[in-house]
């Protein structure tokens, strides 16, 4: 049994979809308080993909585009949803509302025909 103190207390849980705490003030028993901090739960995680097409001519382009979140930040340095690009091998992290992120690639080929 607490003969009248309290101590400090921080519990912290991570897993691969985030990580929450709660700390636990210090004090007399009279005088201890309670203060929860969540952190953002990513449970699941969010889920970016990409769509798009291959590339029938030489020097040709397509549109790559990314949903499933509220921002996007491309490996070409883009920002935008949807990003006009030649042949190669293309990235995207987003982020969804509560700050959890996903990362998807998408790889534009050419086709013959």
């Amino acid at each position: 049994m607490n003969s009248g103190s309290c101590v400090d207390l921080t519990l912290q849980l991570t897993d691969t979809y985030g990580t929450e705490s709660a700390s636990y003030g210090a004090g007399t028993a009279s005088s201890c308080t309670t203060g929860a901090t969540d952190a953002p739960s990513c449970t699941p995680p969010g889920q970016v993909t990409i769509s798009g097409g291959s590339i029938r001519c030489s020097g040709g382009t397509t549109t790559l585009t990314a949903s499933g979140a509220n921002s996007y930040l491309w490996n070409t340095g883009a920002t935008t949803p949807s990003i006009v690009v030649g042949i190669g091998t293309y990235s995207v992290t987003a982020t969804d509302a509560v700050n959890c992120t996903s990362t998807a690639s998408f790889t534009v080929s050419s086709s013959s025909g």
